[in-house]
């Protein structure tokens, strides 16, 4: 009577072996930081040897930089499909109430995002590599992105020039980037980044020509 062959475990695809070790690699950075985590590290907490990680990643930097760009990805997302409903036409006499929207629809992204990926949006927001120019460059690169989007929805609406509405898209951004990363900090609360719009509408506001503007406070 022969004894049946156990049956191997099925191998991990190339893949989902990569998404493991980023994830693992996420809430270890966001936990730890990027100088007191160690490959072997990660690997541990995926249960792998350490030559694997080599196989899909150069360097420890070459991970914390995947990382940082699948963070970023999440963000700008999550942006974009906030001024989504934005993006149609409509009467010039909404020009106010619309643009106080995309301010309000930015600040809300960057709100959600951080919500959602908890701790590892310290890895865009409070980065301990930043010193490092070209890790700084892919650091600030999904805010620029952002702001861009915000840009292009703000040059729609209101007509004013590119190079205006950037200037504008980018304060907010980098207003909205600042609130979403003192989310954690003891004694800032949600209403806190209400601030941020309003900041920005003081600006935007006396830029724009048309029927009044609705309060800022009223809208948000």
């Amino acid at each position: 009577m022969t004894t049946p062959r156990s049956r191997r475990p099925a191998r991990t695809g190339r893949a989902e072996r990569r998404e493991q070790l980023l994830r693992a690699a996420r809430d270890l950075f966001a936990a730890e930081g990027y100088h007191h985590v160690a490959v072997t590290d990660v690997c541990g907490r995926v249960g792998v040897a350490k030559p694997i990680a080599y196989r899909h990643f150069r360097s420890k930097l070459d991970l914390y930089l995947a990382v940082v760009d699948a963070e970023g990805a999440s963000l700008v997302d999550e942006v974009r499909g906030a001024l989504a409903p934005l993006a149609d036409g409509a009467p010039v006499s909404a020009t106010h109430t619309r643009a106080l929207a995309a301010l309000n629809a930015v600040v809300g992204a960057y709100h959600r995002y951080t919500v959602k990926a908890g701790p590892a949006a310290s890895l865009l927001f409070e980065s301990d590599v930043m010193r490092d120019s070209a890790v700084r460059a892919r650091v600030l690169a999904p805010n620029e992105r952002a702001a861009q989007e915000l840009a292009y929805t703000l040059e729609g609406i209101t007509g004013l020039p590119p190079e205006s509405t950037l200037v504008i898209a980018r304060t907010c951004t980098a207003l909205a980037r600042s609130a979403a990363g003192e989310r954690h900090t003891p004694g800032t609360s949600h209403d806190d980044a209400l601030l941020v719009p309003r900041i920005a509408w003081g600006g935007l506001q006396s830029m724009l020509v048309g029927p009044a503007a609705p309060a800022a406070a009223a809208a948000l």
